[in-house]
């Protein structure tokens, strides 16, 4: 029932494709970095699911305008979405306080991107479409990531919308010296911001900061803030700025935020005023010439403290915006806080995995803001706190070593983490052959202005000296003048010691065995597979909720308009149940299996935010390249198809493994050696879509390629909460098996569906 259509506007298509491909993609990666600065992770999470539902609403659009004017069709469509585009720029200062109102707007450019490229489907070639849309969305997301750290969010979204503008002329647009004129006033704008600072997030955008150029106030908490300093990259936004604490006080202070989070406050003080510090012992209790090595360099006072303990000080620095503002412009603030400190941007675990170097302390002071879907603006998950973690640890401790968490008790569920993270230690001393795992712990909570749970495992049982040296540094606490010998005055309560077994704390009788009233999670070790050290809680009540906010609209805009399509439908409605549950089961499976190869090849590439632009890079442009080999009926079609769940099943063992093998070997190896990990699955799951999608328009007519396309991405938006509540719940493993579980059910009903119509 496919129609002939005209080889000019086919060819078209094809390059309508890629252009709002690369433009969707982009703006995702850029939404969701913007929407992080602004709320936490499972809220982002959440509205961009929503948003992206505007992709299946644009290809239910696409079946219903299939007869009307296409080119008119197309220029509207690529005019939405650069208006889309240029909109949520425009706005997204004014509604970063109330982002229930941004969603109208983030929707916009999704639907109108997902109308283009249904459209295109209809048109073209379904295969070579299918590849130019994949290699497109490939480029924008590695394209945008690659211009934040030049350019900022600010200026990356100005390219974006100017990219978005040019989408007009490809498509056809009678407007496009309009749409060319907007985009070079775009591209001018995203250079002249550099210098002249027009438009800052940190400024414009978050809900808690006090500005007279901001629209609304109304959320405000601090007042007169001046941005000193700003840099970007995709691992988050960091920002040097003062402010005044309270309208009436003279005082200011220079803070650091990442993602518009507070996390460290910069003091131009030398290392004399660091001498006793709750977050690091001192050399009389670990003793002389300490080696340090510190996974999140960007607190200025760790680096002062672990420096004063008189050996090597080695650091990680997973985003390295924060190191260039720290160590680089702002070194002023702190003293020249990175001095005498080997940095090293990257993952802390990758790190010790290819060292063979032995510390005396290894630190985690500034890694406990990443809680994702507990309440912080990082992702999820934690793979440097796992019992798999701790054991590297220990391995790369002296026989007096210590491991130092530092955890806000503010945040902490009444101690709950610490718990979590205890059980976590205890598991991997036992692991280790220790008789006493509760031997090689201290813990006690700190309280300045805030109140902090420091927790100190130690490699071998805490000897009676070291406690004793404890003993004085905390009673020294009390009495510390800031600025003077030390960075905070604090009180200290002791939660648990090997030489005060009946405390009568939580900690204390956590770590004794008894019952804590806290449920039985707190008490299970974080693992690789589960990696959420702040899951602490029997009930997951945002996580349902944002579930059921994206399953309800998902049933507005995909399921409500599909029953109306069957209902009114000449074609036998058993007949599209097939391609229609093939399309929704690859857009879950997809991005399942996506998703679990990002977390397993996090410690491969150092970085999880490397992990990520490869990983969606890579099997985006390896899955467009399958979709172009998928011609139904020939034989590298059915042999790719019967291979695919059995590469799947193979990839469960073969990536820790090649991983392994891998580690020590340079980094450009190591991505050689992870994207050919991901190569093989990926170019064989790029082969069933565009299958059932030319099969549709064979038999049902052009249009239905349109409507499988918007089905599939509507369900792909959906596998984003999917993923994280399966991995939160039974963990990563599982929500591999379930991915590859719904591509082996899709690629044996399309088989099925494809010799039923050759029989």
């Amino acid at each position: 029932m496919s129609t002939s259509v005209d080889p000019q506007r086919a060819s078209r298509a094809i390059r309508v494709a890629f252009a709002a491909a690369f433009t969707v993609l982009g703006f995702e990666v850029l939404a969701h970095r913007q929407l992080l600065y602004v709320s936490q992770t499972l809220e982002a999470t959440t509205i961009l699911s929503i948003a992206i539902m505007g992709i299946a609403a644009g290809g239910i659009a696409a079946f219903y305008t299939r007869n009307l004017d296409g080119e008119k069709v197309n220029s509207a469509a690529a005019l939405g979405l650069a208006a889309g585009v240029l909109l949520n720029f425009l706005s997204f200062p004014f509604l970063g306080e109330y982002l229930v109102y941004a969603i109208p707007l983030l929707i916009v450019p999704f639907a109108a991107g997902g109308l283009l490229i249904a459209q295109s489907f209809i048109v073209g070639d379904t295969s070579k479409v299918y590849m130019f849309d994949l290699i497109g969305a490939s480029l924008g997301a590695v394209g945008t990531a690659s211009l934040l750290p030049w350019i900022g969010e600010e200026g990356a979204q100005a390219v974006l919308a100017a990219f978005a503008l040019c989408v007009p002329f490809i498509a056809g647009s009678s407007l496009w010296r309009v749409s060319a004129g907007l985009a070079f006033a775009c591209l001018a704008f995203a250079f002249a911001n550099l210098d002249l600072s027009l438009y800052n997030i940190a400024t414009d955008t978050a809900a808690h900061q006090r500005t007279k150029r901001k629209l609304f106030n109304k959320l405000a908490k601090y007042r007169d803030v001046t941005l000193l300093h700003s840099a970007s990259s995709i691992a988050g936004r960091s920002d040097i700025v003062t402010y005044h604490k309270r309208k009436d006080s003279p005082r200011f202070s220079f803070t650091v935020w990442e993602n518009g989070n507070t996390t460290d406050t910069l003091r131009p003080w030398g290392l004399e005023a660091y001498r006793w510090d709750p977050r690091i012992p001192p050399n009389t209790v670990m003793g002389p010439d300490v080696d340090t090595f510190i996974i999140g360099t960007s607190g200025e006072g760790v680096l002062k403290s672990a420096r004063l303990t008189g050996g090597v000080v080695h650091g990680v620095e997973i985003n390295p915006a924060v190191h260039r503002l720290v160590s680089g412009p702002a070194s002023e603030y702190c003293l020249g806080c990175y001095d005498d400190v080997e940095v090293t941007i990257g993952d802390g675990r990758t790190f010790l995995e290819r060292t063979d170097h032995v510390y005396d302390q290894i630190t985690m002071m500034n890694s406990h803001i990443g809680r994702g879907t507990s309440g912080g603006r990082e992702a999820d998950p934690e793979f440097i706190h796992t019992k798999e973690a701790v054991s590297l640890y220990l391995d790369r401790l002296s026989d007096r070593g210590i491991i130092n968490w530092e955890e806000p008790a503010r945040s902490n569920s009444s101690h709950r983490v610490t718990a979590r993270l205890i059980s976590t230690a205890m598991a991997a001393l036992q692991e280790r052959g220790a008789t006493d795992p509760a031997a090689h712990i201290l813990v006690f909570e700190w309280s300045g202005s805030s109140s902090y749970d420091q927790l100190l495992v130690r490699k071998t049982p805490w000897p009676d000296d070291a406690l004793e040296a404890a003993r004085d540094w905390f009673e020294r606490l009390p009495k510390v003048q800031p600025g003077v010998n030390g960075p905070i005055r604090c009180d200290i309560q002791v939660l648990w010691s090997p030489d005060e077994r009946d405390l009568d704390t939580r900690i204390a009788k956590h770590v004794r065995g008894e019952k804590s009233g806290w449920p039985d999670i707190v008490r299970q070790p974080v693992t690789d597979d589960k990696p959420f050290p702040f899951d602490v809680t029997t009930y997951h009540d945002d996580l349902n909720t944002a579930l059921a906010l994206v399953l309800g609209l998902s049933t507005v805009l995909v399921l409500i308009p599909l029953g109306l399509i069957l209902w009114r439908s000449k074609v036998q409605r058993v007949q599209l149940v097939a391609p229609i549950v093939v399309s929704g089961l690859l857009g879950l499976g997809y991005l399942l299996i996506e998703v679990v190869f990002m977390q397993q090849l996090q410690i491969l590439l150092g970085s999880p935010v490397f992990s990520f632009v490869l990983v969606l890079g890579g099997m985006l442009a390896f899955s467009g390249i399958g979709g172009l080999l998928a011609r139904p009926g020939r034989g590298f079609w059915t042999a790719g198809l019967v291979a695919l769940p059995i590469l799947l099943a193979v990839q469960v063992v073969a990536i820790p493994v090649v991983s392994a093998m891998a580690l020590q070997a340079p980094l450009a190896a190591r991505v050689a050696v992870a994207l050919a990990i991901v190569a093989p699955c990926s170019l064989l799951m790029g082969i069933p879509l565009p299958s059932v999608m030319a099969l549709a328009k064979d038999r049902f007519g052009d249009e239905f390629a349109a409507l499988l396309y918007g089905i599939n991405g509507g369900l792909a938006a959906f596998g984003l909460l999917l993923t994280y509540h399966i991995s939160i719940r039974f963990g990563f493993s599982a929500a591999y098996l379930f991915g590859c579980f719904l591509y082996l059910g899709a690629t044996g009903i399309l088989l099925v569906f494809y010799r039923r119509g050759n029989s």
